[in-house]
């Protein structure tokens, strides 16, 4: 509850000055900190019970030998300035569908893919970088984070072959 409180704080703080609201955060006060994480528990609460129905009618759930592939074009369902970001809708929507078994799901932007894999499903996210890389030279794949979570980059005039490329890279899936 601490962390989601203070990812919540430092997504709209920014760059502010507010040393007093994370030494409250952090529990200077345990009693303002308590009432502070309530206040904001509640409130991420009440945006994931608005935001899950969303994005599980916007997503696209195809079953595939042994996992779920989940798809949504998550810019469309997420604004920018919003919390929570592209990248935590999609891990609230993972989680929830990762309830019915092993999945593999991506947020699709207009240059950008978030990706979110559970045990269970033999998948790399590198390999899939590396795989793209290769076969699209032209569309300036980049990425990182770890095997089964995180973001790929690329130009956005090349999202139709980068979107063909990672289906077949996923359809080679066993």
């Amino acid at each position: 509850e601490l962390a989601m409180a203070i990812d919540f704080e430092a997504h709209y703080l920014r760059f502010s000055e507010a040393r007093s609201l994370v030494d409250d955060l952090l529990g200077a006060d345990r009693d303002k900190q308590r009432k502070l994480v309530g206040l904001i528990k509640k409130e991420l609460e009440i945006r994931k019970n608005e935001l899950l129905p969303v994005l599980k009618n916007y997503s696209e759930i195809k079953k595939m030998a042994g996992f779920s592939l989940v798809a949504i074009d998550i810019s469309k369902v997420t604004a920018r300035s919003e919390y929570p970001s592209a990248g935590k809708a999609l891990g609230m929507l993972h989680d929830e569908i990762t309830r019915e078994g092993p999945t593999l799901s991506f947020g699709i932007g207009p240059d950008f893919i978030i990706m979110r894999c559970s045990d269970g499903v033999n998948f790399n996210l590198h390999e899939l970088i590396a795989a793209l890389r290769k076969k699209l030279p032209f569309a300036a794949v980049a990425g990182g984070g770890h095997e089964h979570a995180g973001t790929i980059s690329f130009i956005e005039a090349a999202k139709d072959d980068v979107l063909a490329g990672m289906a077949e890279f996923i359809d080679a899936i066993k």
